[in-house]
């Protein structure tokens, strides 16, 4: 009795190429033909590649993908694999943020915790890597940040973003014309380097009158408080002291006569 043995191939099919991908990326899968004889043939499946028979498909969605592989019998194999897309949600953060010469500003709603920052340029902030960091800038910076979201499978996906803050200009209040004082009145001078209102108050908080310049009574010592507030609300103040007493000029006589050798006193 005659014995007829036959040999079925086995054919090894695999998917090589990326899986775990950023928002935005594509990746190339290549099926694996392993112990086809002669030319094999594919059929994928997947999301945007049903029924390419390329042995490659390049891939920017997320989902399961599957190859069929065939030999020249008509003998086949399926594989798949699971492909993940990674992003980095939008962040909270301004586009721009103002704030008055001097001021410091922190950003109102915090980024993702689960996410890595660095920030740039690395001065007058609080911490390069916060997800709120807090900026004093004393002229308009742009700040950019990295933010950056590492996937379980490997992926590391970046952002990158820029926050202005933008300065308002430095006010600058000056005052001359205080010190102590030996007449009756004194007159104070005041400038700014922006256009501003300039308000002075009294010891007591109330407001005494507005300008550049004051004239003020001089008895003992008295406290004032000036403040300028400029179109963008910033303001900028001086506490000072106006002291001194008026000379009485009628203490001493206009006229006094001596004979030759004598002295005098006034008293």
């Amino acid at each position: 009795q005659a014995e007829f043995r036959a040999r079925v191939p086995v054919i090894s099919a695999n998917i090589a190429g990326p899986t775990d991908l950023c928002e935005g990326e594509t990746s190339l899968l290549t099926a694996i033909d392993g112990g086809v004889v002669g030319s094999a043939t594919y059929v994928w499946e997947g999301p945007g590649i049903d029924g390419i028979t390329t042995d490659t498909v390049r891939i920017n969605q997320a989902g399961t993908y599957c190859v069929t592989v065939f030999d020249p019998t008509g003998c086949e194999n399926q594989t798949c694999t699971e492909v993940t897309i990674t992003n980095v949600d939008p962040s909270p953060f301004p586009v721009e943020v103002s704030i008055c010469f001097g001021e410091s500003v922190t950003l109102p709603t915090g980024g993702n915790t689960a996410y890595d920052y660095v920030w740039r340029p690395d001065t007058r902030i609080d911490d390069v890597n916060s997800n709120q960091p807090t900026f004093n800038p004393t002229e308009t910076t742009i700040y950019t940040v990295v933010i950056t979201n590492s996937s379980s499978g490997g992926a590391v996906c970046t952002v990158t973003e820029e926050v202005t803050i933008t300065v308002f200009p430095d006010i600058d209040l000056q005052l001359t014309g205080d010190g102590a004082v030996c007449d009756t009145t004194t007159t104070i001078i005041v400038t700014t380097a922006v256009d501003a209102e300039i308000v002075l108050f009294g010891s007591t908080g109330t407001q005494i009158g507005t300008g550049n310049d004051f004239t003020l009574d001089v008895n003992g010592e008295s406290d004032y408080l000036l403040v300028a507030t400029d179109d963008q609300n910033c303001k900028d103040s001086i506490a000072f002291t106006v002291s001194g007493e008026p000379i009485d000029a009628d203490l001493f006589p206009d006229v006094a006569s001596i004979c030759f050798d004598e002295s005098l006193t006034l008293a």
